[in-house]
């Protein structure tokens, strides 16, 4: 993963927690509240996220759809300097995090039995008035954020909220804003549980890490 001047959020290969929670052969999660125990029997009606997430070529997780984000200036796929700048931030200090200790500070933790590390995710969002949700965004929420990605209702019904306290790298980000959200959703409905850090990083962009745990 590099920063470049240009970032390029094409869609790529998926690896790690994003193929694992891929809705077809490839994917790996356990579906519980099915009582598959597996991959659902059902994979119409049952998925983590529905479409998968994305992961771009420089690394940052996104929403399926806007393959570029590089559209005509004006245009709903358009990629500002300032939001590119934002996204910048986060990349690189998710890069200095894993780079300086040997990637130890991207370990999630919070009682994980595995070794879930956070990824570096950006998401388009409309904060509207009156502290809507919807599929557009509204005030950045847990239940906002997983409708805006689309997440099963499963999991809507099941977020836990985390204090800060989580390692010095999601402090250090979450900190930095006043507007955030740091939560697991769908611990005994399915592993790995989807877990997220994210802040508005600036007026129409919600940014931060995401990542799955295994509880057993």
């Amino acid at each position: 993963m590099t920063t470049t001047t240009t970032l390029d959020m094409t869609a790529t290969r998926p690896t790690g927690i994003i193929e694992r929670w891929r809705n077809d052969a490839k994917g790996t999660w356990t579906c519980y509240w099915d009582r598959s125990y597996g991959m659902p029997s059902d994979r119409h009606a049952n998925f983590v996220f529905r479409p998968d997430l994305v992961m771009s070529r420089c690394g940052v997780i996104r929403r399926a759809g806007n393959d570029t984000w590089r559209g005509e200036a004006g245009t709903k796929d358009y990629l500002t300097e300032e939001e590119e700048a934002a996204i910048h931030d986060v990349l690189k200090m998710y890069e200095d995090a894993r780079d300086e200790s040997d990637g130890t500070d991207i370990l999630i933790g919070r009682g994980d039995e595995g070794n879930g590390v956070w990824y570096p995710i950006a998401v388009r969002w409309s904060s509207g008035g009156g502290g809507g949700g919807g599929a557009d965004g509204g005030d950045l929420t847990p239940k906002n954020l997983l409708v805006r990605l689309g997440a099963h209702d499963e999991l809507l019904k099941s977020v836990c909220a985390w204090d800060s306290g989580g390692g010095r790298f999601v402090k250090n980000f979450l900190t930095k804003h006043d507007s955030w959200v740091y939560f697991c959703c769908g611990d005994g409905k399915m592993n790995p549980v989807p877990c997220f850090a994210v802040a508005l990083v600036r007026p129409g962009l919600v940014a931060g890490f995401v990542g799955g745990v295994t509880y057993t």
